[in-house]
């Protein structure tokens, strides 16, 4: 147990061994007296030891016997010397106790069995055989001269197999070698020794804590090892080895891997263990000498923050970025408490490798990330760049590109550099000699220059880089897959310095994300170039495609509508022509059995059931109506096939002006057919809103096409409308419908068009979905069933609109709402072939 009085005698310090020898918790103890713990007979003595220790006599060594919490005695070993402060003056006592209890009973126990075996052998056998203790001797060549009935049941045999016995003879050389091992270590040092050995059961190996100390004849001569073991196995505990000498305890406090400091409240330094020497570099007589605060922390608010958590000493831990004797930053994390002499103990961690790997890996994801969400190359870069220079102070990053021409460097982001060096390093050559990067970049290998102003690398630059704080330069070459190298990543200090392990892996780790991400970056823009190139030609080819199946079908459509024009043109010419004679030539026949009646009243029979089978009266009646209905019907057909010539309009291949209103009728006069009433499907009626419109500037027969797509449209919308079903044409020349014009469906020409003419048509139908209208120009989309259309129709009209009349198509719909088709159209178009 370790620990420390002040003058008045009362514990000021007991450390954890407190509780095993005693009893006590350690601060059950603090501020007790050291008597409080003594038996009465023993008090006189060890005040006597005290008074002696602070009239200045330096260590005694004694033994004494105290009482634990539960009343028992314990027997210790107390080393004790004065504790003085700075200026030699006594401000107590400190010192080393060791419990050795257990060696005292057992010493008690060899003296009461010496003096049973002189008066007889067999009370001495009888006291050990009960013993619970394993107890053995042996002499100086390690033959058994005793043993209690106890050991001689481990090895399973009795006393007189044994005694005489060498400890070879009895144990396999695994176990005797330790045991031999630790007896001439008792003899050799003449001294008690307590150690843990291991020796076979039955039921397997079993721990045992022994007490070995030498056994003396009357003049004092070493003459055997008596040794006592206690079986542990089921209790094992482990028990701290204590130091019962200042040096053995600092050695352990020395070779802690943490960083331990002593310091008390004005923050003058105690005690620095040897890993902060290791750390930080200063020795304990070098860190009382100077103000190891301000070395540590120049800034003053860092400085504060860092006295302030030392005085609160909450025995949290927190981390500081530590300036160091190197003058490197490193980073460090510290706990502090208060211990109860009022002093403070600081127990602080090197931890920047480990800020450092966090850090790279933060700037690895966060890269990647940047890569994967489309970020320039330039700014992944300056962002990874950003990141590290974070690492170390005073620290400057730079990425050079190899140019194009494959013979010069070129900075790509230097963040921190000075404007000026970076631009007197643009096109850097790249050569054997050309500092670090050009000579990375050459050789495709690491460049450490540790001295700027000293190495012959930098001759032609030592000016430059001096001449703007540049001290080191270390210079990492980037290199591709393929073992091509793109460029260089550099680090730059403001002094001299030197790479350990662990920089030179991060900088070659930089390279190797600074490679991933430029080649991600490439193979993306190829891929990117890949892709736009593969979308323009699709669209190319759906563009051609388009195109010529709109001029087969235009094509198609006016030769056939002016063919059946023709052909039916002739035949009903003859027809429309002759009504003429035949209704005159029925009227003559008419008078003449008019007056074939009147002269011959009573005609013969035959002639009379004639005129009854044929119901000559009704002849009469009805041919004047009969005539009518034809001549109308010739009419009729006649106006379909004027209507038919001037919707296909072959002969009008260039611009000319048109009525609107003309080919909206002549279209809506071909639809008749699909708009009068069917079967159980009601007539679809149209509401013709038509406005006063000049005529325009054209291409009739494509005009008249995108009319009849739009409108063949909307009927088909209406197929499945049971009642109701109604087609609204509008036309005026005001300003577009606002939905239209704020649809993101509207398609716009570069330049806005004024002086419009604008024709919707609207339908009451089902309406249709946002994602359907976003597709409905697109070529070859349709939502009608396979074989019902070919998905070309409003493909075609966006171009006719678009394309030849510099105008705009646009849909409005909703599921629910019907659907409107909004054109307009330039009314003075240009030709511009």
């Amino acid at each position: 147990m370790i620990w420390s009085l002040d003058t008045q005698g009362r514990y000021t310090f007991v450390n954890q061994a407190a509780k095993q020898i005693y009893g006590y918790e350690p601060e059950e103890m603090i501020g007790y007296l050291f008597t409080d713990f003594m038996s009465t007979e023993q008090r006189a003595i060890d005040i006597e030891v005290f008074q002696r220790l602070l009239e200045g006599e330096s260590l005694f060594q004694y033994e004494t016997t105290d009482i634990a919490k539960d009343g028992s005695q314990v027997v210790l070993t107390v080393n004790a010397i004065a504790l003085r402060d700075d200026e030699g003056n006594i401000t107590g006592a400190t010192g080393i106790a060791t419990n050795i209890t257990q060696r005292k009973i057992a010493e008690e126990k060899l003296k009461k069995s010496e003096i049973a075996r002189r008066s007889t052998q067999g009370q001495l056998q009888a006291i050990l055989d009960n013993s619970p203790a394993l107890v053995y001797l042996t002499d100086t060549q390690n033959k058994y001269q005793l043993i209690n009935k106890k050991y001689a049941n481990v090895l399973n045999t009795t006393s007189d197999r044994i005694i005489g016995k060498s400890i070879y003879e009895i144990w396999s050389p695994e176990f005797a070698d330790v045991f031999v091992a630790n007896n001439q270590k008792v003899l050799a040092d003449e001294i008690p020794l307590e150690v843990e050995e291991v020796a076979p059961y039955e039921d397997g190996l079993h721990t045992f804590f022994t007490v070995k100390f030498p056994v003396r004849d009357a003049n004092g001569v070493v003459y055997g090892v008596c040794g006592i073991s206690t079986d542990i196995t089921t209790r094992k505990k482990a028990q701290e080895v204590l130091q019962q000498q200042k040096e053995l305890l600092q050695t352990i406090f020395d070779y802690i891997p943490i960083m331990i400091s002593m310091y008390d409240d004005t923050g003058h330094i105690c005690l620095l263990n040897r890993e902060i020497e290791r750390v930080m570099g200063w020795s304990l007589e070098e860190a009382r000498e100077i103000d190891l605060l301000a070395q540590c922390y120049p800034d003053p608010e860092d400085r504060k923050l860092a006295w302030d958590f030392m005085m609160a000493a909450s025995g949290q831990w927190q981390d500081f970025k530590t300036r160091i004797k190197n003058g490197h930053v490193v980073d460090m994390s510290w706990a502090n408490i208060r211990l109860s002499d009022g002093k403070c103990m600081g127990i602080g961690r090197d931890i920047t490798e480990r800020k450092q790997r966090e850090l790279l890996e933060q700037v690895q994801k966060k890269s990647l990330k940047m890569v994967a969400q489309g970020k320039s190359l330039q700014e992944i870069l300056l962002e990874l760049t950003h990141q590290v220079e974070q690492l170390t102070p005073h620290m400057y990053t730079s990425i050079l590109l190899i140019d194009e021409d494959s013979q010069h460097l070129r900075p790509f982001v230097s963040p921190k550099l000075p404007q000026a060096y970076i631009q007197a390093i643009n096109r850097v050559p790249i050569g054997p000699t050309v500092g670090s990067c050009g000579t990375a970049a050459y050789f495709g290998k690491r460049m450490i220059v540790e001295d700027i102003a000293t190495n012959p690398l930098w001759a032609d630059f030592k000016d430059l880089a001096l001449s703007h704080g540049l001290a080191a330069c270390w210079s990492e070459p980037i290199i591709s897959e393929q073992s091509k190298v793109m460029g260089t990543f550099a680090l730059y200090f403001t002094e001299v310095r030197s790479p350990n392990s662990r920089e030179l892996k991060i900088i070659e780790s930089l390279a190797s994300l600074t490679s991933l991400i430029i080649q991600r970056k490439q193979s993306e823009a190829r891929e990117l170039q890949k892709t736009q190139e593969l979308e323009q030609a699709y669209s190319e080819l759906k563009h051609t495609q388009t195109q010529l199946i709109q001029a087969e079908k235009l094509s198609s459509l006016g030769r056939m509508t002016a063919g059946v024009a023709h052909e039916i043109n002739n035949p009903i010419s003859f027809i429309y022509g002759n009504l003429k004679y035949a209704k005159d030539y029925f009227r003559d026949l008419l008078k003449l059995i008019e007056l074939y009646q009147e002269t011959y009243p009573n005609s013969t029979p035959e002639i009379q059931t004639l005129a009854s089978d044929v119901d000559l009266d009704f002849i009469v009646n009805d041919w004047s109506k009969l005539m009518t209905s034809m001549e109308v019907g010739a009419e009729r057909i006649h106006q379909i096939v004027l209507s038919l010539r001037n919707f296909s309009r072959l002969d009008e291949r260039e611009l000319k002006l048109v009525d609107i209103h003309e080919g909206l009728n002549n279209t809506l006069l071909i639809l008749q057919p699909r708009l009068r009433a069917e079967g159980d499907r009601p007539e679809i009626e149209v509401i013709q809103n038509y406005s006063q419109l000049p005529k325009i500037t054209c291409y009739a027969s494509q005009l008249n096409q995108v009319f009849m797509n739009l409108l063949n449209n909307a009927i088909d919308a209406l197929e499945t409308k049971p009642s109701s079903r109604k087609i609204t044409i509008s036309t005026s020349v005001t300003s577009p419908h606002p939905s239209a014009t704020n649809n993101p469906q509207t398609t716009n020409n570069q330049q806005q068009i004024t002086n419009c003419v604008f024709i919707r048509i609207a339908d009451n139908g089902y309406g249709i979905n946002e994602k359907v209208r976003h597709q409905i120009f697109e070529p070859f989309f349709t939502t009608k069933p396979v074989g019902s259309g070919t998905g070309l129709g409003l493909a075609i009209s966006h171009q006719i609109v678009v394309e030849k009349h510099k105008g705009q198509i646009s849909c409005i719909s909703a599921p629910g709402q019907g659907t409107e088709m909004i054109v307009e159209i330039p009314m003075n178009l240009k030709d511009e072939g």
